[in-house]
């Protein structure tokens, strides 16, 4: 019998309606978005954009300085790891501008906070210190923040490529 990854079981797990933690789903749930657009995995804790082929991170990291929201994904172990802060064409591909404070889909990712959130995307020409294109889900209008610019706070939400 093949080895099956923790990843794989957790999602064999969820699909059976048994999840660790509490959580149980006992079919995949669908958000406000054109049905079938975003799939909950993980027992709801990252969400499946069937039309990027994306997985996200339902929830929200901690404001920090660019620099900092920038490793926060990387050493993220929700649902195995492998997360990383996503381009702002992939950040602009959730955000849902029929909606405004916030300007995403809530049911596929509630508590989004109306304030920017970081991408790895930099503007040209680079700078020193590096800045980095910033998106406000408050406003649905990107920005540039300066990576170590303590006064200029980014949350993060980490994306990965779906398996």
């Amino acid at each position: 019998m093949p080895r099956t990854t923790s990843r794989t079981h957790r999602a064999a797990l969820c699909a059976l309606g048994l999840c660790l933690g509490g959580l149980t789903l006992s079919s995949p749930l669908h958000a406000d978005a054109p049905p079938g657009r975003y799939v909950l995995r993980a027992c709801g804790t990252v969400v499946f954009d069937t039309k990027t082929k994306l997985e996200w991170q339902r929830g929200v990291n901690a404001e920090a300085d660019v620099a900092n929201a920038l490793g926060i994904c990387g050493a993220l172990a929700l649902d195995g790891g492998g997360w990383r802060v996503p381009t702002m064409l992939e950040l602009v591909s959730i955000q849902d501008l029929s909606r405004f404070a916030p300007a995403i889909d809530l049911r596929a990712f509630p508590g989004t906070p109306n304030t920017n959130f970081a991408t790895v995307s930099q503007p040209a020409p680079p700078t020193n210190p590096p800045s980095y294109w910033v998106l406000s889900f408050g406003t649905g209008i990107p920005d540039v923040a300066v990576s170590t610019t303590p006064n200029r706070l980014a949350s993060s939400r980490c994306v990965r490529s779906a398996p």
